[in-house]
């Protein structure tokens, strides 16, 4: 398995509090490295995504994009929100480590159904998962 480093975040200044540039790709390239896949399942909905991601930087295809941002939408509202790309790369190394199909619990929450006053949930930077390995 190959490992590739995490991509750094940068803090949007002058936008809304807590939304990092790296959680918005202005446009989404075709893979041009290695690509590594990875299923994730929905038990929510049982919605199940197969997931294509450029190895080396992490970035999943633009048809992979835009169906686990679906997938990860608000449960209450079905809002969809930019997600890091950090976690399309955690989740592949979990896909590849664990050879199963990941189970998505939950993934962006809209603010007004958040708890904490600033949640990784709220700014698409963390999901709930569960591995049946």
């Amino acid at each position: 398995m190959t490992s590739s480093p995490l991509l750094p975040l940068q803090p949007c200044l002058g936008r809304n509090r807590g939304e990092f540039e790296s959680a918005r790709p202005t446009a989404l390239r075709k893979p041009t490295g290695p690509l590594g896949r990875f299923t994730i399942e929905s038990v929510r909905t049982g919605a199940r995504v197969e997931a294509v991601i450029d190895i080396d930087t992490g970035e999943p295809d633009e048809p992979t994009y835009l169906a686990l941002r679906h997938l990860m939408r608000c449960a209450r509202t079905k809002a969809e929100h930019a997600m890091d790309p950090r976690i399309f790369q955690l989740l592949y190394r979990i896909g590849q480590s664990t050879g199963q199909k990941i189970l998505l619990i939950s993934g962006y929450r809209d603010p007004i159904y958040s708890t904490a006053a600033f949640s990784y949930h709220a700014r698409g930077m963390a999901v709930d998962i569960r591995s049946p390995a």
